[in-house]
Parts: structure tokens; sequence; C-alpha cells
């Protein structure tokens, strides 16, 4: 798992196919519970990763949606099923992992399905799973405004938010409100939450979340450059986040942001 994890990192998922299928099937009933869902769900990221959608619910089904502990498993599933857009299976899903009896983090997974419908500008999509989860988070003893407000903003109900995120200067709320006014058509504010997080200390994340605005305002050239600058920081992020960010989006295809996601993996040691 660690060696496909490095491979993860750099971007070869064909290599990881090939060395978790190495691991006969017949291991799974004396694994650890623990390790086989990291394995299986390794596993069927890289099917994703090189657009067998099919082939990566085959691998997850070989663990049971009910008794799995781990919720990765279930947003590597959910991630497969919305890049075929089987919204029946997502359905099912939902009714049988009966979410309502399950720990309070699985509420996550209908913010997540949300998240990935955002990627693939289904947007219909995204205003239904996040308001399964907005009722969630809303409902519960003690309701998590931070997790109904990101899912608002998956929402673009802007204006209900202006105000939570500017209670602080935090890097997460400074990012987050940048996003809201580049994508509201506010330019002037959008270019002083940038100066704001170019004044932090720059640790990496500051740089990513001036990358993510600059997206958000179609200004390619800046939005690459902060996003190769973050990966001088602590890489407090992964493969994962450049690729799998909605902000991003404009970006995917560039052939400037390609060359961030080959400089990200070069940066790695493959020793």
């Amino acid at each position: 798992s660690l060696v496909v994890l490095a491979l993860e990192g750099l971007n070869d998922a064909k290599a990881s196919i090939e060395i978790l299928n190495e691991i006969s099937d017949q291991s799974i009933s004396i694994e650890d519970p623990f390790y086989k869902q990291t394995r299986l769900s390794l596993l069927a990221r890289a099917h994703i990763k090189n657009g067998d959608y099919k082939k990566a619910i085959k691998v997850l089904d070989k663990i049971s949606k009910v008794d799995t502990t781990d919720r990765t498993i279930h947003i590597v599933r959910l991630k497969a099923l919305a890049k075929m857009n089987d919204v029946k299976a997502i359905d099912q899903f939902f009714r049988d992992l009966d979410i309502g009896r399950m720990n309070k983090d699985y509420r996550y997974l209908y913010y997540s399905v949300a998240r990935e419908f955002d990627l693939l500008d289904k947007q219909d999509l995204v205003e239904k799973y996040a308001d399964l989860a907005i009722n969630l988070y809303s409902t519960s003893e003690k309701p998590n405004i931070g997790m109904i407000a990101r899912c608002k903003y998956l929402k673009k109900e802007f204006p209900d938010l202006i105000d939570y995120y500017s209670q602080n200067d935090h890097t997460a709320s400074l990012a987050y409100l940048g996003g809201i006014y580049a994508q509201s058509g506010n330019l002037s504010n959008a270019l002083n939450v940038i100066k704001q997080l170019k004044s932090k200390r720059d640790k990496g994340r500051e740089s990513y979340e001036v990358g993510r605005i600059y997206a958000l305002l179609g200004e390619t050239d800046q939005a690459v450059d902060h996003l190769k600058n973050s990966l001088k920081g602590d890489r407090w992020f992964t493969l994962f986040n450049f690729e799998n960010d909605p902000d991003l989006k404009s970006l995917f295809g560039e052939r400037k942001f390609i060359e961030v996601i080959n400089y990200y993996t070069d940066q790695i040691d493959p020793s």
C-alpha cells in the first residue's frame, strides 16, 4: 500500500493497478480489515484515474457497504458512481447504508457526492445532495454550521455566507470569501482577499488558495503560478487536491495546469 501511495503521488495509476493486482483475492478473508479496506480503496482509485469506473465498483464490492468502518471506501464508490452519472445507484447506496443510523461522520457523504457533481458541472444534482447534507447537519443535536456553509457554497448561495466567512481572517475563511466574491463578479473584493492571503506567512496553503481565487476569476496564468508556488511550502495537500477541487475546474485541460501536475510528480523521489 505504501508503494502504491507513492505511485499515486507520481500520477501512475497503471503501475498502481499492476502492483495491487498481484495480491490474490484469497487474502481478503485473512487480511486485517483496515489494511484490506486501504488496499482495495487504492485499487479502486487507480481504476477511476484510468477511467475504468465499473472496475472500481467491482473492486469495492469485495467489501460489504454496511460492514466497512472506513468512510473513504464510500467516498471512492460515490466518486465512481457520479462519474457514471448513475443517480439511481447513488440513491440506492444511501438507502442501503441507512445513513441516519450510522456514525455522524457519514453525513459528509452527501456533501462528498454533491462536490463530485460540482466537478461534473451538474448543478441540479449538486443542489439535490447538498440539500440532503444540509438537512442532516441542521437537524443533529449540535448543528455543524461550518459544513452547512460549505454545502451552501456548492449551491452558490453566496449572500448567506459573506457574513459567516467574514468573522475571522483564517486562511480557510478567506479562501471561501475570495471564492464567493470571484464567482459573484466582485473583482475588487476578490483582489482584496488575495492581498490579505498574500500578507500571511506562506506555508503552501496560502498560495494554493490564492491560485483558486485567480482560477475563479479566469486569470489562468496567475492561478497556475500560485499553484506551482504552493508546492514549495509544507505540502499539506496531495495531487488529489489539484485534480478534484471544483474551484480549479476551469484549469483542467490547460497545458500550463498539466505542467503543474507534472511538476508536482517531479518533486517526489521515486526511489
